[in-house]
């Protein structure tokens, strides 16, 4: 349970970040707003090129990035021990794949909570029902990486029962992503 508090404390403080960012942008540096929402509009025009069917490119993108949330750390932590041991039990590498998932996506929602500051019900509508259920996996995905990088067990010796644990683990991920993905896609 805490691993989940953590969790949801990085994403609603990224939330608060990219709003807070977006205010001050908003003042000092306009432009860089609009050069955020071009990147994240040519992020999707691109995806849909890939994949047309938008429910399915929802569903997959939202599982990529919960997989990278849940088990990015333990990925990039066996990458690293190609080279050192050592350096692949590092907490912060451990950490920073699921920690920067969770922050980027709660600063995504904040900076497009900005964008619609003036029609709040808009936003929400936007938002709900998919969120309801977006936004847990993303939390729990989180919770699996970091409760992985925080286990002292794994940082001595990764097994496959890890590995296994985290599989299930993320098993109610996978269910909230296609629901979501599904209740997105109705929209379009």
């Amino acid at each position: 349970m805490i691993h989940i508090k953590k969790s949801a404390s990085i994403y609603f403080g990224g939330l608060v970040f990219g709003l807070a960012f977006s205010i001050l942008a908003s003042i000092i540096y306009p432009s860089l707003l609009t050069s955020i929402l071009a990147f994240l509009v040519q992020k999707v025009e691109t995806q849909t090129t890939v994949m047309p069917n938008i429910t399915m490119m929802i569903i997959v993108n939202n599982l990529v990035a919960s997989g990278f949330g849940a088990f990015g750390g333990v990925v990039l932590s066996n990458l690293a021990s190609i080279f050192s041991l050592r350096a692949s039990r590092n907490f912060s590498l451990l950490i920073s794949i699921p920690g920067g998932v969770l922050f980027v996506n709660g600063f995504v929602l904040g900076f497009l909570g900005f964008l619609y500051i003036t029609d709040i019900m808009g936003f929400l509508k936007g938002i709900l029902p998919h969120g309801f259920f977006e936004i847990p996996a993303l939390i729990i995905a989180g919770s699996i990486g970091l409760k992985f990088a925080e286990s002292k067990s794994f940082q001595e010796s990764p097994s496959k029962y890890h590995i296994k644990e985290m599989i299930k683990d993320f098993l109610p991920v996978v269910i909230l992503v296609v629901v979501a993905g599904i209740l997105e896609g109705l929209k379009f």
